[in-house]
């Protein structure tokens, strides 16, 4: 095949090996588990967002954050669901920690509350994601979403805990 161009191969040169379709794997997994902390937070008022969230506070009624409940429906459900909640001390799971410039930075989890209210570490926003939970024999689901400042977070009586989500 030396010296010769693509142009002048022909079918006979070119070896063709023909596989089987490569079938994924399949992985059932209903149920995640891991090792994290949990506490409780006080829902208080609607956040003043354009998304369904209310504002979450701790036992001394100081701001931690917000949250977006899963089960919102529209406009009109998302508020007569908000008032249903509030003043429920919610059970909150943190999983992942993270920051940002700009507290409004991050959709769709703004958080309606003025820049000067938030605790803020040199020129940066530092928070938690955390699930809201309720369990049911054993494996807790997801309720909903939020975010909570970082210092609020880690003042709460957090215990550890081994998570199993359905």
């Amino acid at each position: 095949m030396s010296g010769m161009n693509i142009g002048q191969i022909t079918q006979k040169e070119i070896c063709l090996v023909r596989q089987e379709p490569v079938k994924p794997a399949l992985i059932i997994a209903p149920f995640i588990s891991c090792t994290t902390k949990r506490a409780w937070l006080v829902v208080s008022e609607p956040a003043d967002t354009h998304y369904p969230m209310v504002s979450l506070r701790d036992a001394r009624g100081r701001w931690a954050g917000t949250l977006q409940p899963d089960e919102c429906g529209g406009v009109d459900e998302s508020k007569t669901q908000q008032q249903k909640l509030r003043g429920a001390r919610l059970e909150l799971v943190e999983i992942v920690t993270g920051f940002s410039a700009d507290h409004n930075a991050d959709y769709p989890y703004k958080s309606g509350i003025p820049p000067e209210m938030i605790p803020k570490i040199g020129n940066l926003y530092h928070y938690y994601y955390v699930l809201w939970i309720e369990w049911e024999n054993g494996i807790a689901y997801r309720k909903g979403i939020g975010k909570i400042w970082k210092d609020m977070w880690e003042e709460q009586d957090r215990e550890t805990i081994d998570l199993i989500m359905g």
